[in-house]
């Protein structure tokens, strides 16, 4: 009879086991899935936003570029009509481009220092610099979006009998998609970059040859 006892509790054991690797080999599916789905919307996000971001950037760039040409065009235009003398001219531009310089320096530094920062934590390395950056807020976001979810009862007796937590496993996936955001984030920004630099350097050298240009004349 003791035999038999013991036969049993092992057959039970032994279902009970295989029952819990089966909800753990689940919820491992289940844990990829969300990986794969929270990737996408990661990299979707991060492209959104940095292409909103430096499009803003350039906008905003390209104002304040179309103003100063502006001013430094009235300025030599009233000259030119000579309504400004030579001595009065000369002080002027002086002072506007001075101004300008000093203007764009203040407005430049906290970014400046952000980036300064930045790249001396992650030893002067740009692109890594960035995707750490990205990463870690990457992960703060999915973190909190996967505390908040709610959960039906079958997700928590699935984890229950599986053996695993829930704060475990949404940590799990907040750091395979922060890892991911972190290979594929200059990836997925570099043709924003690119584009907006590109834009950037054409309009620097538009307003240079007209400072030039006024300067010369």
């Amino acid at each position: 009879m003791l035999r038999g006892v013991l036969l049993a509790v092992s057959a039970i054991a032994t279902g009970v086991a295989a029952g819990r690797a089966y909800l753990s080999g689940e919820v491992e599916r289940r844990k990829h899935s969300a990986i794969e789905a929270a990737a996408q919307e990661a990299r979707a996000r991060i492209r959104e936003t940095g292409e909103a971001y430096l499009t803003r950037g350039f906008r905003r760039f390209a104002r304040v570029t179309a103003a100063k040409a502006a001013l430094l065009f009235l300025v030599w235009l009233a000259h030119f009509a000579g309504g400004l003398p030579a001595s009065a001219y000369g002080v002027t531009l002086s002072v506007m481009l001075g101004f300008f310089v000093l203007r764009d320096t203040w407005v430049a530094l906290p970014t400046v220092r952000l980036a300064l920062s930045e790249l001396r934590r992650h030893g002067w390395k740009p692109k890594l610099a960035l995707g750490e950056t990205v990463a870690a807020s990457v992960f703060d976001e999915v973190l909190d979006e996967a505390s908040a979810r709610k959960r039906g009862w079958r997700d928590n007796l699935i984890m229950r009998l599986a053996g695993r937590k829930h704060d475990q496993v949404s940590r799990e996936i907040a750091e395979a998609v922060a890892s991911i955001a972190r290979e594929t984030t200059w990836q997925d920004l570099r043709p924003f970059v690119v584009s907006a630099l590109m834009r950037a350097g054409i309009l620097i050298a538009l307003y240079s040859a007209l400072v030039w240009t006024i300067l010369l004349n």
